[in-house]
């Protein structure tokens, strides 16, 4: 994913940030053949967290290698749901993931 398409998905990242209710916590974590927490465990939606994020996600561009999505989405699957919020994800990715059986597998379980 690299030129106009990681800046769309950036701007899509942000759009969905900014619709993010008051009451929650986020975390965004970019991958590809690795992955990167932007924080280390998610933290409280304020708008001082927001602008943080938004700055970070400015400055992204689409040097991780390839679309493995396995590892970041195990880790995140595996880490503890804060008490009182549910855990919800959402994934964005050009679609060209690599091992799609092990990723719907896991996603399955």
């Amino acid at each position: 994913m690299g030129g106009t398409r990681i800046k769309k998905a950036c701007e899509a990242l942000t759009l969905f940030l900014q619709s993010l209710p008051q009451d929650t916590y986020f975390n965004v974590i970019s991958f590809g053949s690795g992955y990167n927490k932007m924080f280390n465990e998610s933290i409280k939606y304020d708008n001082k967290n927001l602008k943080t994020a938004i700055k970070l996600i400015d400055s992204m561009s689409a040097n991780m290698g390839g679309t493995e999505i396995f590892e970041p989405l195990q880790s995140i699957l595996q880490h503890k749901t804060i008490p009182g919020y549910p855990k919800q994800i959402f994934l964005l990715t050009d679609g060209g993931v690599s091992n799609t059986e092990g990723v719907i597998a896991l996603v399955g379980r």
